[in-house]
């Protein structure tokens, strides 16, 4: 997670180091896409940037989604 001089008007830019299969997360280098997820963001924290990614994997669609092999990384 990385906050620019922009933070907080725009969200930080994400990645996942381990590989994940879910909607919104580029399946070649683990970025997240903002348009994705943050596209409501008004001076957001991290912890809201967190939580966001959190309630998708809450998401009975995220837990239907064959993931990756564990261990597995971008």
């Amino acid at each position: 997670m990385v906050c620019d001089e922009n933070y907080p008007k725009v969200p930080p830019k994400m990645k996942f180091v381990s590989k994940i299969n879910m909607p919104g997360v580029n399946q070649i280098n683990g970025e997240i896409d903002k348009n994705h997820f943050f596209k409501n963001w008004n001076y957001g924290t991290i912890q809201d940037a967190l939580v966001i990614l959190r309630k998708e994997m809450e998401t009975p669609g995220f837990k239907k989604l064959k993931q990756p092999e564990e261990f597995s990384t971008y």
